[in-house]
Protein backbone atom coordinates (compact mmCIF):
# COMPACT_ATOMS: atom_id res chain seq x y z
CA UNK A 1 0.00 0.00 0.00
CA UNK A 2 1.27 3.52 -0.88
CA UNK A 3 1.84 5.58 2.05
CA UNK A 4 -0.75 8.60 1.72
CA UNK A 5 2.32 11.29 3.00
CA UNK A 6 4.58 10.35 0.72
CA UNK A 7 2.14 10.62 -2.84
CA UNK A 8 1.22 14.02 -1.98
CA UNK A 9 3.13 16.16 -4.88
CA UNK A 10 2.20 13.84 -7.85
CA UNK A 11 2.10 10.47 -9.30
CA UNK A 12 3.75 7.74 -11.79
CA UNK A 13 0.79 6.34 -13.37
CA UNK A 14 1.41 2.24 -14.21
CA UNK A 15 1.94 3.56 -18.06
CA UNK A 16 5.13 5.67 -17.08
CA UNK A 17 2.92 8.92 -17.56
CA UNK A 18 3.10 11.48 -15.09
CA UNK A 19 -0.52 12.80 -14.35
CA UNK A 20 -1.62 14.85 -11.40
CA UNK A 21 -3.36 11.93 -9.00
CA UNK A 22 -6.57 12.48 -6.97
CA UNK A 23 -7.65 12.90 -3.54
CA UNK A 24 -11.40 11.75 -3.34
CA UNK A 25 -13.05 12.61 -0.15
CA UNK A 26 -16.74 11.20 1.10
CA UNK A 27 -19.02 13.28 3.81
CA UNK A 28 -21.63 10.93 4.50
CA UNK A 29 -23.19 13.60 6.62
CA UNK A 30 -22.92 16.73 8.13
CA UNK A 31 -24.10 16.10 11.44
CA UNK A 32 -21.30 16.78 14.40
CA UNK A 33 -21.62 16.63 17.99
CA UNK A 34 -19.71 20.19 18.15
CA UNK A 35 -20.84 23.14 16.34
CA UNK A 36 -17.50 25.20 15.62
CA UNK A 37 -17.43 28.45 14.86
CA UNK A 38 -15.42 28.92 11.90
CA UNK A 39 -16.71 25.08 10.10
CA UNK A 40 -17.07 25.84 6.03
CA UNK A 41 -19.59 22.96 6.08
CA UNK A 42 -21.93 24.54 9.17
CA UNK A 43 -21.84 21.03 10.57
CA UNK A 44 -23.66 20.83 13.65
CA UNK A 45 -26.10 18.38 15.87
CA UNK A 46 -29.31 19.54 13.94
CA UNK A 47 -27.81 17.93 10.73
CA UNK A 48 -30.10 14.74 10.20
CA UNK A 49 -29.26 14.74 6.23
CA UNK A 50 -27.32 11.01 5.19
CA UNK A 51 -25.84 10.42 1.58
CA UNK A 52 -27.70 7.72 -0.54
CA UNK A 53 -25.93 4.86 -0.38
CA UNK A 54 -27.05 3.22 -3.00
CA UNK A 55 -26.44 6.73 -5.42
CA UNK A 56 -22.77 6.57 -3.93
CA UNK A 57 -21.92 2.89 -3.94
CA UNK A 58 -23.10 2.84 -8.26
CA UNK A 59 -21.02 6.56 -8.59
CA UNK A 60 -17.80 4.61 -6.52
CA UNK A 61 -17.44 2.05 -9.11
CA UNK A 62 -17.18 4.42 -11.97
CA UNK A 63 -14.06 6.46 -10.50
CA UNK A 64 -10.74 5.35 -12.48
CA UNK A 65 -8.86 3.53 -9.48
CA UNK A 66 -5.51 3.83 -10.86
CA UNK A 67 -5.49 7.80 -10.19
CA UNK A 68 -6.65 7.51 -6.87
CA UNK A 69 -4.03 8.65 -4.10
CA UNK A 70 -5.98 8.58 -0.80
CA UNK A 71 -10.30 8.55 0.13
CA UNK A 72 -10.95 10.61 2.86
CA UNK A 73 -13.51 10.50 5.33
CA UNK A 74 -15.20 13.52 7.60
CA UNK A 75 -17.93 15.49 7.53
CA UNK A 76 -19.85 15.49 10.42
CA UNK A 77 -17.67 13.93 13.34
CA UNK A 78 -17.14 10.51 12.44
CA UNK A 79 -17.58 8.58 15.74
CA UNK A 80 -20.55 10.05 16.23
CA UNK A 81 -22.01 7.34 13.82
CA UNK A 82 -19.55 4.65 12.98
CA UNK A 83 -21.93 2.33 11.07
CA UNK A 84 -22.32 4.78 8.28
CA UNK A 85 -18.50 5.52 8.03
CA UNK A 86 -18.18 1.62 7.90
CA UNK A 87 -20.78 0.92 5.20
CA UNK A 88 -18.95 3.33 2.92
CA UNK A 89 -15.59 2.15 4.20
CA UNK A 90 -17.19 -1.18 3.06
CA UNK A 91 -17.78 0.19 -0.74
CA UNK A 92 -14.33 1.28 -1.23
CA UNK A 93 -11.28 -0.85 -2.79
CA UNK A 94 -9.97 -3.24 0.35
CA UNK A 95 -6.04 -1.83 -0.27
CA UNK A 96 -7.25 2.36 -0.63
CA UNK A 97 -5.26 4.31 1.77
CA UNK A 98 -8.03 6.05 3.98
CA UNK A 99 -7.62 9.18 6.16
CA UNK A 100 -10.00 10.16 8.51
CA UNK A 101 -10.52 13.66 10.46
CA UNK A 102 -12.54 14.12 13.72
CA UNK A 103 -12.93 16.41 16.19
CA UNK A 104 -11.17 13.80 18.94
CA UNK A 105 -14.43 14.32 21.82
CA UNK A 106 -14.17 10.71 21.97
CA UNK A 107 -11.50 11.12 24.04
CA UNK A 108 -13.64 12.34 26.70
CA UNK A 109 -15.29 8.81 26.99
CA UNK A 110 -11.72 6.92 26.35
CA UNK A 111 -13.07 6.39 22.25
CA UNK A 112 -12.86 2.52 22.47
CA UNK A 113 -15.10 1.92 20.06
CA UNK A 114 -13.36 4.76 17.86
CA UNK A 115 -9.91 3.52 18.23
CA UNK A 116 -10.89 0.06 17.28
CA UNK A 117 -12.50 1.41 14.18
CA UNK A 118 -9.95 2.99 12.68
CA UNK A 119 -7.61 0.08 13.50
CA UNK A 120 -9.89 -2.50 11.78
CA UNK A 121 -9.51 -0.61 8.43
CA UNK A 122 -6.23 0.70 9.22
CA UNK A 123 -7.41 4.07 8.83
CA UNK A 124 -4.84 7.29 9.00
CA UNK A 125 -6.88 9.56 11.52
CA UNK A 126 -6.19 12.98 12.24
CA UNK A 127 -7.42 14.66 15.13
CA UNK A 128 -8.29 18.59 14.90
CA UNK A 129 -7.19 20.45 17.44
CA UNK A 130 -7.97 24.34 17.28
CA UNK A 131 -8.70 25.78 20.64
CA UNK A 132 -12.78 25.09 20.18
CA UNK A 133 -11.72 21.15 19.63
CA UNK A 134 -9.58 21.00 22.56
CA UNK A 135 -12.08 22.26 24.67
CA UNK A 136 -14.14 19.03 23.88
CA UNK A 137 -11.09 16.86 24.10
CA UNK A 138 -9.33 14.68 26.95
CA UNK A 139 -5.49 15.99 26.74
CA UNK A 140 -4.60 13.01 28.90
CA UNK A 141 -6.45 10.32 26.88
CA UNK A 142 -5.25 12.00 23.42
CA UNK A 143 -1.52 11.54 24.63
CA UNK A 144 -2.31 8.31 25.50
CA UNK A 145 -3.84 7.63 21.97
CA UNK A 146 -0.70 9.28 20.21
CA UNK A 147 1.90 7.10 22.01
CA UNK A 148 0.20 3.92 21.67
CA UNK A 149 -0.97 4.34 18.12
CA UNK A 150 0.86 5.48 14.65
CA UNK A 151 -2.77 5.99 12.91
CA UNK A 152 -3.70 9.04 14.56
CA UNK A 153 -1.79 12.20 14.24
CA UNK A 154 -3.02 15.20 15.38
CA UNK A 155 -3.53 18.33 12.93
CA UNK A 156 -1.91 21.05 14.73
CA UNK A 157 1.44 21.10 13.39
CA UNK A 158 1.89 24.15 10.37
CA UNK A 159 3.40 21.65 7.54
CA UNK A 160 0.63 19.00 8.21
CA UNK A 161 -1.98 21.85 7.83
CA UNK A 162 -0.54 22.66 4.43
CA UNK A 163 -0.66 18.83 2.98
CA UNK A 164 -4.14 18.04 4.51
CA UNK A 165 -6.86 17.99 2.12
CA UNK A 166 -9.62 19.25 3.76
CA UNK A 167 -12.23 22.46 4.48
CA UNK A 168 -10.78 25.73 5.44
CA UNK A 169 -12.39 28.26 7.77
CA UNK A 170 -15.34 29.73 6.91
CA UNK A 171 -15.04 33.28 5.89
CA UNK A 172 -17.23 36.28 4.60
CA UNK A 173 -15.57 36.53 1.11
CA UNK A 174 -13.68 33.86 -0.74
CA UNK A 175 -10.54 35.30 -2.15
CA UNK A 176 -10.25 33.54 -6.21
CA UNK A 177 -5.88 32.87 -6.15
CA UNK A 178 -6.53 31.15 -9.71
CA UNK A 179 -5.01 28.05 -8.19
CA UNK A 180 -6.85 25.90 -10.26
CA UNK A 181 -5.50 27.40 -13.51
CA UNK A 182 -2.02 26.97 -12.75
CA UNK A 183 -0.35 24.43 -15.56
CA UNK A 184 2.73 23.38 -13.85
CA UNK A 185 0.67 22.74 -10.43
CA UNK A 186 1.46 19.05 -9.72
CA UNK A 187 -0.59 18.84 -6.43
CA UNK A 188 -3.17 16.47 -6.25
CA UNK A 189 -6.94 16.92 -7.46
CA UNK A 190 -8.76 17.04 -4.62
CA UNK A 191 -12.69 16.35 -5.00
CA UNK A 192 -15.94 15.49 -2.34
CA UNK A 193 -19.33 14.62 -2.55
CA UNK A 194 -21.51 15.96 0.08
CA UNK A 195 -24.32 14.23 1.59
CA UNK A 196 -27.01 16.05 -0.81
CA UNK A 197 -24.51 13.68 -3.66
CA UNK A 198 -22.72 16.66 -4.98
CA UNK A 199 -19.19 16.76 -6.30
CA UNK A 200 -17.35 19.64 -5.18
CA UNK A 201 -13.80 20.97 -5.71
CA UNK A 202 -11.33 21.36 -3.07
CA UNK A 203 -8.36 22.19 -5.34
CA UNK A 204 -9.34 26.00 -4.80
CA UNK A 205 -8.81 29.00 -2.52
CA UNK A 206 -12.15 30.27 -3.06
CA UNK A 207 -15.64 28.63 -2.72
CA UNK A 208 -15.69 25.29 -3.95
CA UNK A 209 -17.00 24.65 -6.84
CA UNK A 210 -20.34 22.19 -7.64
CA UNK A 211 -18.55 20.13 -10.67
CA UNK A 212 -21.19 16.94 -10.73
CA UNK A 213 -23.19 14.86 -8.75
CA UNK A 214 -22.99 11.04 -7.59
CA UNK A 215 -26.34 10.20 -10.35
CA UNK A 216 -23.58 10.36 -13.30
CA UNK A 217 -20.58 8.14 -13.51
CA UNK A 218 -17.48 10.14 -12.60
CA UNK A 219 -16.07 12.16 -14.97
CA UNK A 220 -12.58 13.87 -14.86
CA UNK A 221 -12.92 15.84 -18.13
CA UNK A 222 -16.71 16.83 -17.21
CA UNK A 223 -15.51 18.25 -13.74
CA UNK A 224 -12.38 20.31 -15.14
CA UNK A 225 -14.58 21.47 -17.92
CA UNK A 226 -16.61 22.86 -15.06
CA UNK A 227 -13.88 23.83 -13.47
CA UNK A 228 -12.52 26.00 -16.45
CA UNK A 229 -16.20 27.48 -16.49
CA UNK A 230 -16.11 28.84 -13.13
CA UNK A 231 -12.41 30.43 -14.37
CA UNK A 232 -14.48 31.83 -16.71
CA UNK A 233 -17.13 33.42 -14.62
CA UNK A 234 -14.51 34.87 -12.28
CA UNK A 235 -12.36 36.37 -15.45
CA UNK A 236 -15.56 38.51 -16.32
CA UNK A 237 -16.59 39.37 -12.57
CA UNK A 238 -13.18 41.18 -12.73
CA UNK A 239 -13.52 42.80 -16.31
Amino acid sequence: MYNYLERMVGMVMPDGKNQRGIDFSIMPTLECNLQCSFCMYDCSPFERMRIDLVKLERFLNSIPLERINSFGLYGGEPSINIPLYKKVIAMLPLDSDIFIITNGTWTKSLGIDFIEFVMEFNLQCFISSTLEHKAFQDAAVLKNVLRSYSNFTVKEDDTQKKMLPMGRNRTAKWECTKRCGDTEDKKLLRFAVMPNGVVIFQSCDGAYPIVGGIDNPFSLKNYLNQVKCCQAIHRRSKS
